[in-house]
């Protein structure tokens, strides 16, 4: 697997793989079964049951067996798409090593997200929803937390220990917890 490589559905795992997206039945009987055979670094089933996946530099979506590709006429150029959330009110973000894009829920393209800098990471491209409906992206100069269209950077400044972060995620108990470079957990 690559990337963030696993999301699910009721019915299937799916796993990102060099090989393209597999699905893999949950009912135990059924071999798994290749989606795209396009190398694929992230995918995420949405609460609608779209399963969201990069494809090669694209991006594709799958709902009720119709595939999708989402390229340049679509807002998603600049792929290959890392990582891929979903925020509470429905909009889905995708990060590549350069970009960070985001798709309104019912829009029928991608747009920058206004405001946001780059956000250069040596560890990756994570993003990670909280149960808020934040979207935060480590980075090498802090944590950008993205609620809607609106970013705000927390950084040293800001009382984190050290600048550069590459992992955040939320527990169960609502504590955000913050991977940094070669300096541990908080």
């Amino acid at each position: 697997f690559l990337g963030e490589a696993g999301g699910g559905d009721a019915t299937n795992v799916y796993g990102a793989t060099a090989a393209g997206l597999r699905a893999m039945p949950l009912d135990g009987r059924s071999k798994p079964v290749t989606i795209s055979p396009k190398p694929s670094y992230s995918v995420l089933t949405s609460r609608d049951g779209t399963v969201w996946y990069s494809c090669g530099t694209a991006l594709c979506s799958m709902k009720d067996g119709r595939e999708r590709e989402w390229g340049r006429d679509r807002g998603a150029a600049g792929g290959v798409w890392r990582n891929i959330a979903e925020d509470t009110a429905g909009r889905v973000w995708i990060r590549s090593t350069e970009k960070v894009l985001a798709l309104e829920p019912g829009a029928a393209a991608f747009h920058a997200v206004a405001k946001l800098p780059a956000l250069d990471s040596s560890h990756g491209t994570p993003l990670a929803a909280d149960r808020l409906g934040e979207i935060l992206i480590p980075h090498n100069a802090g944590l950008m937390v993205c609620k809607g269209g609106d970013c705000r950077n927390f950084g040293a400044a800001n009382g984190l220990e050290r600048a550069e972060v590459f992992a955040a995620m939320e527990d169960r108990e609502g504590s955000i917890w913050i991977g940094y470079s070669g300096h541990g957990l908080a």
